[in-house]
């Protein structure tokens, strides 16, 4: 091994060299300094402590658990008794001694990056523009819109949790959000009651030209969406004719008509960037989900491009 620059201008030889781990020889620690050079006297805490304060704190290869096998093969007793390291005040420096483990070992974990997603290992993605998806199956290549993929995944999951509860579960407001609202759109409010207990919706006027929505849909909060922001675009949708909901109607078509905006308004949108999780999560929830290939509007979620057409594209046929 080398020696190990003390803090203090002298030398302090420990049997560890700046290439790394402990030397084949004995650990010797400095209790003090005179004329330059570092004298060695009694092992104790301090001295331990003192050793460390003045190690340069960029050596390379200095490694905890080393020093303390070392030590303790020179002086079990000094490393049985507890280590009591210096406060964060008494040393600008020693807040990297509290963890001696963490802070001389993390170069080289640092430097580990996180594992790729198994999915993503297996089928290989690429974010595009922050909007398309690439990636390849055993026939060809596809390119996803995200937006779409992810509205149909949404539109599905709607779906079925309305088949079996019969509504969305609902989320009680702290405070009702409060809508000003036309004449027009305040009788609707009456008229889409039933509607808006099924979408787990509470909302009641709340003066003559006022609305308080005292409950949201627990799905759409989960997915940031704004309860004012929704309620006028329902409010203004039903009041274009876009669905009929004269007598509180809830048939299949006006639901259908609703699901695809909350779906669309849930969704992750064009120019949304994705972690490698997310975009591993929503290629895994597509094979899962029926109508993948087109979202609720009827858009494609994906094209392909087989073999045969890159064949016929680079001309290799």
């Amino acid at each position: 091994g080398g020696g190990a620059q003390g803090g203090m201008g002298g030398n302090a030889s420990a049997g560890y060299g700046a290439g790394g781990g402990a030397g084949g020889g004995q650990a010797s620690l400095p209790s003090s300094s005179s004329g330059g050079h570092v004298t060695h006297g009694p092992l104790s805490t301090q001295g331990f402590v003192d050793y460390f304060r003045r190690m340069d704190p960029t050596q390379k290869g200095f490694v905890y658990q080393q020093v303390k096998e070392a030590l303790s093969q020179e002086e079990p007793a000094l490393t049985d008794e507890p280590l009591l390291m210096p406060s964060p005040s008494s040393s600008p420096s020693s807040s990297s001694l509290s963890s001696p483990s963490t802070a001389f070992e993390s170069s080289s974990t640092d430097q580990s990056a996180a594992p790729v997603p198994p999915v993503l290992r297996a089928q290989g993605v690429l974010q595009v523009h922050q909007s398309y998806l690439v990636t390849q199956d055993e026939a060809g290549i596809l390119i996803i819109d995200q937006h779409a993929l992810h509205e149909r995944i949404m539109f599905e999951e709607l779906r079925k949790r309305l088949l079996s509860r019969g509504s969305l579960e609902s989320q009680r407001m702290l405070m009702p959000a409060m809508i000003n609202l036309p004449p027009r759109q305040m009788a609707l409010v009456d008229q889409l009651q039933p509607l808006l207990k099924r979408l787990g919706i509470e909302a009641q006027a709340m003066g003559p030209d006022a609305v308080g929505i005292h409950a949201f849909s627990t799905f759409l909060f989960d997915r940031h969406v704004d309860p004012v922001t929704f309620m006028e675009d329902l409010l203004d949708r039903a009041d274009d004719g876009e669905f009929d909901v004269a007598g509180g109607n809830t048939d299949e078509a006006v639901l259908h008509e609703v699901l695809d905006m909350m779906s669309c308004k849930a969704a992750v949108k064009a120019g949304d960037a994705m972690s490698p999780e997310e975009l591993a999560a929503l290629l895994a929830r597509r094979e899962d989900v029926e109508r993948a290939s087109n979202c609720p509007h009827g858009r494609p979620t994906t094209i392909r491009l087989s073999l045969r057409d890159l064949e016929k594209q680079f001309k290799r046929t």
